[in-house]
């Protein structure tokens, strides 16, 4: 499936509370090639939240990296970030993008109504999870890969692994239909490069 969108996409961990250190984490891991990021933190309220998204976003731009936000659409109002994803409840009564073409639209999926909804809305790409069981999704009933394959081969736009998943794994979420791969845990604070894993 030919799309301008790189193979590994992170999620960035909640925030710790020290600025320095989860920035230079996450710069670690856009030295080492990682181009596509989702900043994600459930834990700060809207005013910390944007303020470093704010930080994030410049650094990801300065590695050419893309931003997608976790939050409301009007985040994009202050941030010059390049998306927003959407968790699954959010789209589920759309029947039209919720973004200009120009914005990264990116969805949660978690089943094959979710990617078939998803398929109306012409999302720039989604995440299948969980995979396997993960500590950020405690509730959620890991799919496995025979099932991820199933559910990804009616999507009509790129699909990523996640749950569970680190850079091991990507070779056989490949080879179940995955676009690409995306993690938390598994792509945060990278320590070598990962040039040579190609869409």
């Amino acid at each position: 499936m030919a799309s301008s969108y790189k193979p590994l996409y992170l999620i960035t961990l909640d925030f710790d509370g020290n600025k320095n250190n989860y920035l230079s984490a996450l710069e670690a891991s856009l030295k080492n090639g990682i181009k596509l990021v989702q900043f994600r933190s459930k834990n700060l309220d809207d005013a910390t939240y944007i303020e470093l998204a704010k930080d994030v976003t410049t650094l990801v731009h300065k590695y050419n990296g893309k931003v997608i936000l976790n939050g409301a659409v009007e985040l994009l109002q202050q941030i010059e970030a390049d998306g927003i994803h959407f968790p699954s409840a959010a789209i589920a009564n759309q029947d039209s993008r919720p973004l200009p073409e120009k914005y990264i639209v990116s969805i949660a999926c978690h089943n094959l109504e979710q990617i078939q909804h998803a398929n109306l809305i012409n999302p720039s790409f989604a995440v299948l999870c969980p995979v396997f069981a993960t500590p950020s999704s405690p509730k959620g009933i890991p799919i496995g890969w025979e099932k991820f394959a199933e559910i990804t081969a009616q999507a009509n736009f790129p699909v990523y692994a996640l749950g569970g998943l680190s850079i091991d794994d990507y070779t056989i979420a490949r080879e179940h239909g995955a676009y690409g791969l995306a993690a938390k845990r598994g792509l945060w604070n990278l320590n070598h490069s990962t040039e040579s894993i190609k869409s």
